[in-house]
């Protein structure tokens, strides 16, 4: 037989236990938080997690597991933690057979507990979109000056661009939400590998900086677990305005003494291409025509950033958007629009669950 243990459930320990005075050696699984492997158990393995769960910590296991036992069946929610599950490591080291996992923090958990059967109300503030708010990020480098970014959310993303924003030359600061840029320092225009491979949304400052500096080397993207997204669309989109794209030892590299406007045709709509050739075509020479384009929100309020910068830029939310090129840009502030996810997600729980107010 097998038996699975969830680590918080000293009921479990109980019954592995009450299996194993029965005479049977079972092969347990025993999940720590973030963390499963499978261990050989018996009962000098229940022991020091029985113990240890009781608070009898450092005491003799004999003395105390009979009073212990008979207590564990009927106990539901004592937590295996970081100092618990060492010391039971420490305790059970000589078993030859038994092999404790390392034990990691548990938000770096893959699983969620849920217990559920309870009506949800009450009021929930939308954060700001994340897929809006790295193009806008991107955008500052585009200019000389400092702009203001509020309504940020604080994700692993948002923090991994403002690393290689850091990286290329810019002076950011963030704090409860709002993200101060100062683009007057940028001078590196390059995307190491180290950073665009974690997140492939940082290839949205290939555009910006060809704009800016004529000039740009990005890596290859990486990650991204629902399958491969091309770049092709958006190395397609820059050759058309005139840059130079070469590939060196995993990356991008893209060269323009002068981007000239034309017109691009994607075969389908790709949010991150159109956000990047938006961007190349803001400070290009002539006007840009991009057919079959993205008109998600999250495009439409770069479009109109881009145009709060002193860009040109009509047709806007729809599948044909024109751009007319400008010699440049001017920094200035913008507040992130609500992540549609996120509300469309509380949405739902509110119609299913009870009532929420977003």
């Amino acid at each position: 037989d097998s038996f699975s243990v969830q680590s918080k459930n000293a009921a479990s320990i109980g019954q592995v236990h009450q299996a194993t005075k029965n005479g049977k050696r079972l092969a347990v699984k025993v999940q720590y938080p973030g963390v499963a492997d499978s261990i050989s158990s018996d009962l000098s393995i229940v022991k020091p997690i029985a113990l240890r769960m009781f608070n009898l910590k450092g005491q003799d296991t004999d003395k105390y597991f009979k009073e212990v036992e008979n207590k564990l069946l009927e106990e539901t929610d004592y937590k295996l933690e970081l100092e618990q599950s060492q010391w039971i490591a420490d305790k059970c080291k000589d078993i030859p057979y038994l092999k404790f996992p390392t034990y990691y923090p548990e938000f770096s958990s893959e699983k969620i507990f849920i217990n559920g059967e309870n009506k949800l109300n009450g009021k929930v503030k939308i954060s700001g979109a994340k897929n809006a708010v790295l193009p806008l990020m991107a955008a500052t480098l585009m200019v000389n000056g400092k702009s203001r970014i509020t309504r940020v959310p604080d994700l692993r993303d948002v923090r991994t661009m403002i690393r290689l924003m850091e990286i290329i030359g810019a002076d950011c600061e963030y704090s409860n939400g709002t993200l101060l840029v100062d683009g007057s320092k940028v001078d590196n225009p390059v995307a190491p590998y180290e950073l665009v491979k974690t997140m492939r949304a940082s290839f949205y400052v290939l555009g910006p900086l060809l704009a800016r500096f004529g000039e740009v080397k990005v890596s290859l993207p990486g990650g991204c677990a629902w399958g491969p997204r091309p770049v092709d669309f958006h190395l397609m989109a820059l050759k058309k305005l005139g840059a130079k794209i070469e590939l060196e030892k995993g990356y991008i590299v893209a060269r323009s003494n002068n981007l000239t406007g034309s017109k691009i045709k994607f075969k389908y709509p790709s949010v991150g291409a159109t956000g990047n050739t938006l961007m190349a075509a803001s400070m290009a020479s002539g006007t840009t025509i991009i057919k079959n384009s993205s008109c998600e929100p999250e495009i439409v309020q770069l479009c109109e950033y881009l145009n709060s910068m002193g860009a040109s830029i009509s047709g806007i939310g729809t599948k044909d958007i024109i751009i007319d090129g400008v010699k440049g840009l001017t920094a200035r502030n913008v507040e992130v629009i609500p992540d549609r996810i996120e509300a469309g997600t509380f949405l739902m729980a509110g119609a299913v669950l009870g009532e929420i107010t977003l």
